[in-house]
């Protein structure tokens, strides 16, 4: 028979969304010197920018903020010129446009004029999931 510790399991879970967290803070360093005169992308940034899907950062899509309008998303879906909004850090947002569900954002400025906004996946507990249950919502 098995013996399962909850407390370790607990631990052990916490470190595993904490590091998901700092992934996010460390890509935030590199992009600030990798994008500081970015403007509207290129192709060749929106190529960069959507490489960000593939990192195992937990990352869902990416938007850019630029003089406080979207002028990328890596969802494609902004034919909107409305003003963005956007706080510096780790944000709630508790009704995603696409799904009508909470999402945490994670937005900062890689130059004076532009922002690059993370939408985070869902987070996924290991033990939970084993039990059948492997997403928190936010509800």
């Amino acid at each position: 028979m098995i013996t399962f510790h909850k407390e370790a399991i607990i631990e052990s879970e916490i470190e595993l969304q904490k590091n998901k967290f700092e992934k996010i803070l460390l890509i935030e360093k590199s992009l600030k010197k990798k994008f500081n005169s970015l403007t509207i992308p290129t192709q060749e940034q929106q190529k960069e920018i959507d490489k960000l899907l593939t990192c195992r950062c937990n990352i869902s899509s990416v938007s850019v903020i630029y003089n406080n309008q979207y002028v990328y998303s890596t969802l494609s879906l902004y034919s909107n010129t409305g003003p963005a909004d956007f706080k510096k850090g780790f944000s709630l947002k508790v009704k995603n446009t696409l799904t009508d569900r909470p999402v945490i954002r994670y937005s900062f400025h890689v130059n004076e004029t532009t922002v690059l906004k993370f939408y985070l996946k869902p987070f996924e507990f290991s033990y939970i999931k084993k039990l059948g249950s492997p997403k928190i919502n936010l509800f």
